[in-house]
């Protein structure tokens, strides 16, 4: 992952902030990501960065010390190569030598091998001028040779017995712009000098009183020479900061030095996979003909602009990066005990803390199933004591209430409930919103402050529910407002019943800003999750989804795997539905719907319930756009 791009903190924030948002989650599990993503995230990525800043500064490093010293080696092969250049001149430019040259081309066949002799022992007299002068030749137009090697006095076995190579050779030399060429050969069949590798310097010989080129004069070197420069250390690897080696290839291809002497002489291209993605041509020849195996390695390049010539050096990135291996394995198990230690704690704490919360649902389940004698007990002095505390005196007050209206055995008309509203009114003027409203915000900063992020989430969800249901119940809200309440609902009935269910809503991007009056959806989904998922434990699924038909109708489709509609019930309530008689007995959600429909689209909404038992049930709404 490159951390280094900018654009990928947004999509990373918005995950995170996705993760923990998921309603699935427990309260637990909350806990323990937020604490990931807080601390062992960033110092995860902070390690990832660090040792990335590491490896990328040592590796410039590795690179500014192999560039010093290929600079160093080019100057070494450069100041060599030209010594060697300078004895090809004082030879070609012998007055002797181009004298015996001559008659060995234009005399008799005595005076021709008298020339040979003698032309042998010029060239053992220049030999041994230097010590890595392994031989020296002279070749004719007719591909004629006369040499004298310092291991071998015979022909058989030498470089000359090759046809292909003298041809060339002669024609390069001949035919060439510069004055020198640098032509790498290898002796192979001789036995005792097998694979004896040699770097030929050809030069043309010529008479300058007639300009006339009589042939070329080959002087060949051991190519140690060139290689004891580029890799003096090589066979001593405690001299050398990193395992690393050099080969020199000429603009031809030819490689001209390299550790494996069969190598040398041979064409780079020769060995490169044709279907091989390497960008570089270097990196594909490497790996087929392996330096360090198998191992990951880091290449660098210096042309001889002069000689033609390119050094390419391969460094062994195991070797370089050995000590920060090291480092990441220590790093990796230290925070493997860092965050054991810290998920020991979190669990602990989120265990006690859950704990809490557990015990107020359970209540509320138990209320729920109708039973306003229970008290929640918590051993706490916090703010999820507090909760408790308010649930208990809501509790309470719902029990006295409800004994209230029991005793007085009122029969409920549309005079006394017209009075009952007034006196609910009353109430609600009494107890003041803006106070409950205030409250909840006040526990809900609380919360955060604690970093109870569940229980915040819990608060702000219900005071949502709230404000949303207070206000006019026959006000027309945007298709994306009803969605919202919706989730604020679901998220309180999922922590509520366990997570037993899960949660999933497709709207028509289309249909958000079209009008519908509130809480039409609200009976049907209370239904799917009140009866549906009854005795439910996990595996309950709830889908909600809004699509628009012909611009004419917003279709809402409400789905559950619950328990299901008996036959009978469910053809009871279509007849009623069809029959516009108001539902009621069998499902009062249900007909307090049904009935706003009716008062509010007339005939133009329509209603249509499927269901099997065990399987599931499916609702449609059919609401007209105008």
């Amino acid at each position: 992952m490159d951390f280094n791009n900018r654009n990928i903190w947004p999509d990373i924030v918005s995950k995170i902030k996705e993760i923990i948002a998921d309603a699935r989650c427990s309260i637990k599990v909350k806990m323990i990501l937020i604490y990931i993503f807080a601390s062992i995230f960033p110092i995860l990525i902070f390690s990832i960065i660090s040792i990335k800043y590491y490896s990328d500064n040592l590796a410039a490093k590795i690179n500014d010390l192999v560039e010093y010293n290929l600079i160093h080696t080019k100057g070494r092969i450069e100041t060599t190569v030209d010594s060697y250049k300078h004895v090809c001149y004082r030879i070609a430019s012998d007055s002797e030598i181009i004298k015996l040259v001559k008659s060995f081309n234009e005399g008799t066949e005595l005076e021709s091998a008298t020339a040979s002799n003698k032309l042998k022992t010029k060239f053992a007299e220049y030999s041994f001028l230097n010590s890595d002068i392994r031989s020296i030749a002279f070749i004719n137009e007719n591909h004629e040779v006369v040499f004298y090697d310092k291991k071998l006095d015979t022909l058989t076995g030498s470089i000359w017995s090759n046809e292909a190579f003298k041809k060339k050779i002669y024609k390069s030399s001949i035919n060439s712009s510069s004055n020198i060429i640098l032509m790498p050969s290898s002796i192979q069949s001789d036995s005792v000098f097998a694979n004896t590798c040699l770097l030929n310097l050809a030069i043309p010989i010529r008479d300058f009183i007639k300009p006339k080129i009589y042939g070329s004069i080959v002087v060949g070197i051991n190519t140690d020479v060139i290689e004891n420069i580029c890799n003096p250390d090589y066979g001593n690897r405690q001299n050398r900061l990193v395992n690393t080696y050099s080969f020199i290839v000429n603009d031809s291809g030819e490689i001209i030095s390299f550790l494996n002497k069969e190598f040398i002489g041979k064409i780079l291209y020769d060995y490169i996979d044709s279907n091989s993605n390497d960008k570089n041509i270097f990196e594909s020849f490497i790996k087929s003909a392996p330096i360090f195996g198998n191992k990951p390695f880091m290449i660098n390049e210096k042309r001889i602009d002069e000689l033609g010539w390119t050094i390419i050096n391969v460094v062994d990135k195991e070797d370089v990066f050995s000590d920060l291996y090291f480092f990441r394995i220590i790093l990796i198990f230290l925070g493997i005990i860092i965050v054991i230690f810290s998920l020991t704690v979190i669990l602990l704490y989120s265990s006690n803390f859950t704990s809490s919360v557990k015990n107020i649902v359970k209540a509320m389940n138990m209320v729920q199933k109708g039973d306003l004698s229970v008290q929640v007990q918590l051993k706490r002095k916090d703010e999820i004591a507090i909760i408790g505390d308010n649930f208990n005196k809501m509790v309470q007050t719902l029990d006295e209430l409800l004994n209230k209206v029991a005793a007085q055995g009122i029969y409920i008309n549309e005079v006394t409930r017209k009075h009952k509203e007034a006196e609910i009114k009353a109430l609600q003027a009494q107890i003041n919103p803006h106070f409950i409203y205030n409250t909840l915000d006040c526990i809900n900063w609380m919360a955060i402050d604690k970093e109870e992020y569940e229980i915040s989430h819990m608060l702000k969800s219900l005071a949502s529910i709230l404000r949303y249901t207070i206000s006019n119940i026959d006000i027309m809200v945007k298709v994306r407002e009803e969605i919202e309440w919706l989730e604020q609902y679901v998220y309180l009935q999922q922590v509520r019943f366990n997570n037993c269910f899960d949660y999933e809503v497709e709207v028509d991007q289309r249909v958000y800003d079209y009008y519908i009056y509130k809480l039409l959806l609200q009976p049907f989904i209370e239904n799917s999750i009140i009866h549906g998922f009854e005795g439910c434990k996990n595996g309950g699924k709830l889908l909600v989804k809004v699509t628009l038909i012909d611009e004419d109708y917003l279709v809402f489709h409400i789905e559950d795997n619950g328990k299901g509609i008996s036959k009978n019930k469910l053809e009871n309530i279509r007849k009623k539905i069809s029959s516009n008689y108001d539902v009621i007995d069998e499902s009062i959600g249900i007909s307090n719907v049904y009935n706003r429909m009716r008062m509010y689209y007339e005939d133009r909404g329509k209603l249509e319930i499927f269901s099997e038992e065990n399987v599931g049930t499916t609702v449609l709404l059919y609401i007209p756009t105008n």
